[in-house]
């Protein structure tokens, strides 16, 4: 009778113990469900179901180590739990860009169930990560041929065309996750990408339009639309665009010289000096900024200012013919 007392006891316990982990994690106080679930797995240490709800909070926690070291312990229990291997293959995924050690994980969620395609999915994205395109496009086939509605998975498929060059087939992948998911903004951004790489850019501004109505704050956005509409002679509304990239991230130097290449335009070069000034700030070593300062400079006539910036683009690349030919111009306007 005390026996089984006291095993209805520890039943209770390690119950009272698992409920109060679970809802702390709910309450995404985790630290304390760590504790909570600690504590139940002194008394069942061989349960799967605590030993994934500390994995969960443990990510949550960015803890990835100690998180794989749960599935381990589920994967002990239960070799063929194809969900422990592939959360397992999940954490490796996020965690310091283990991707070999991720596809393993996926490979092995695949032999035990072949048609898990989210699998599939995201060893595609291990490998696409890897820049193994070929591969990377072989699974994602896979993948679609047991779903062929996950925009996830189209999306992937269309940036593994897009590592590989082939453009159009990339565009007609983003549209397909697009038509499946209209909100889904990185198909959005990188469609506009690959448009305005076709020189496209009337149709690369309507993707990142789209783009921005999802993600307002992507400061990447603002700038790519700059350059579209500065593709397309809209200097003025080019500016408009990367002020509103600069307002987000005011350090992002390749912003501030493409503003200045705009106001270059407009033949507004003290603005356009100022604007490669802030890009040198952030980045002293570009050489592109100091040929372009020195072009500002020189259209101001101020030929031995422009002179010394051809200087110091050309020591930062002794091959950089651009910055040369436009020293030797500013040379001959001074008479040497």
């Amino acid at each position: 009778m005390g026996f089984e007392l006291s095993y209805l006891s520890l039943t209770l316990l390690y119950q009272i113990f698992y409920i109060k982990g679970i809802t702390l994690s709910q309450l995404e106080r985790y630290e304390e469900a760590i504790i909570s679930l600690d504590e139940a797995l002194k008394i069942e240490f061989d349960d799967c179901d605590i030993w994934n709800s500390r994995s969960k909070a443990l990510s949550n926690l960015d803890r990835y180590e100690e998180a794989i070291t749960c599935f381990e312990q589920i994967l002990r229990i239960n070799p063929n739990d194809y969900q422990a291997w592939f959360k397992r293959g999940i954490v490796l995924l996020n965690f310091d860009n283990r991707y070999e050690e991720a596809i393993i994980a996926f490979d092995r969620v695949l032999q035990i169930n072949p048609s898990f395609y989210k699998a599939l999915d995201f060893k595609g994205d291990c490998l696409r990560y890897l820049e193994r395109y070929t591969e990377a496009l072989s699974v994602y086939n896979e993948a679609l041929k047991i779903e062929f509605n996950d925009c996830n998975v189209r999306y992937g498929h269309g940036e593994v065309l897009k590592g590989l060059g082939r453009f159009q087939e990339a565009l007609n992948s983003y549209d397909k996750a697009l038509q499946i998911n209209s909100e889904f903004y990185l198909a959005w951004k990188n469609r506009g990408k690959i448009l305005a790489n076709l020189d496209n850019n009337k149709e690369a501004v309507n993707s990142y339009k789209k783009a921005l109505q999802i993600e307002p704050d992507d400061y990447e956005v603002w700038n790519y639309q700059g350059k579209a509409l500065f593709n397309l002679g809209s200097y003025e509304e080019a500016i408009a665009a990367y002020d509103k990239s600069l307002q987000i991230k005011p350090d992002y130097n390749g912003t501030w010289n493409n503003r200045g290449n705009a106001l270059s335009k407009l033949g507004r070069y003290k603005e356009m000096i100022a604007a490669y000034d802030r890009a040198l700030q952030i980045k002293p070593n570009d050489y592109e900024a100091w040929n372009n300062r020195g072009n500002a400079l020189f259209n101001l006539g101020r030929y031995e200012e422009a002179i010394t910036c051809y200087d110091r683009a050309i020591e930062i690349k002794p091959d950089y013919h651009l910055a040369s030919h436009n020293r030797g111009t500013a040379l001959r306007k001074l008479g040497r």
